[in-house]
């Protein structure tokens, strides 16, 4: 899961050259694939996107985290972005790689 925003907040729009990985994003996996988000057990996982701002040739140059499925076929992916806002993606297959924006 790649989780993108922009200078304005916006990553949806479509100047991209200011966009950049959103850390402290929090992504939640639903594995369980009824889009309840519900704690408990193994039906879910949480990641945080932690990193710095580096540039150079030490800086990391991503930060999508590889999320273990289980044996999950679908999953629903929820983004909280730190600004607030919150995109939720269902139905999304093992094996993807999937980017999500921030709407700002």
């Amino acid at each position: 899961v790649h989780a993108w925003t922009d200078g304005d907040g916006d990553a949806t729009d479509a100047v991209t050259q200011d966009d950049s990985e959103a850390l402290h994003a929090r992504i939640v996996v639903d594995l369980d694939g009824d889009g309840d988000f519900a704690g408990g057990g193994d039906d879910r996982v949480t990641v945080v996107l932690v990193g710095s701002a580096q540039s150079g040739m030490d800086a990391q140059s991503e930060l999508a985290p590889i999320i273990g499925l289980s044996d999950a076929s679908t999953v629903d992916v929820r983004v909280y972005f730190a600004d607030g806002d919150l995109v939720e993606v269902h139905d999304v297959a093992a094996n993807t790689e999937l980017h999500v924006r921030d709407p700002g």
